[in-house]
């Protein structure tokens, strides 16, 4: 048993470091995530996806880490979907 967790342990490091596992998402998907958690809108684990996978283009990862931070402020979710979408904040 421990040499299983010991190996998917290994499996997680090597993907985290090599950035295997990250997400591939656009501007316009990252800004429909914040929108449907300040809305209340979305599935059940939508927030976690955005919040929980890196993203591999950095800029997006940023807003993504932002996010994290925000989580209760509705005005900075808002601030970061706009300038997501190109729009003053």
């Amino acid at each position: 048993m421990t040499i299983v967790l010991i190996g998917i342990l290994a499996v997680l490091v090597v993907l985290r470091l090599t950035r295997w596992g990250t997400a591939v998402r656009t501007r316009e998907e990252v800004a429909q995530y914040i929108e449907n958690f300040v809305e209340g809108r979305g599935g059940e684990w939508d927030w976690d996806d955005l919040t929980s996978v890196a993203i591999k283009d950095p800029y997006l990862d940023r807003i993504r880490r932002q996010c994290l931070d925000a989580e209760r402020n509705i005005a900075a979710l808002r601030a970061l979907r706009d300038e997501l979408r190109g729009r003053a904040a």
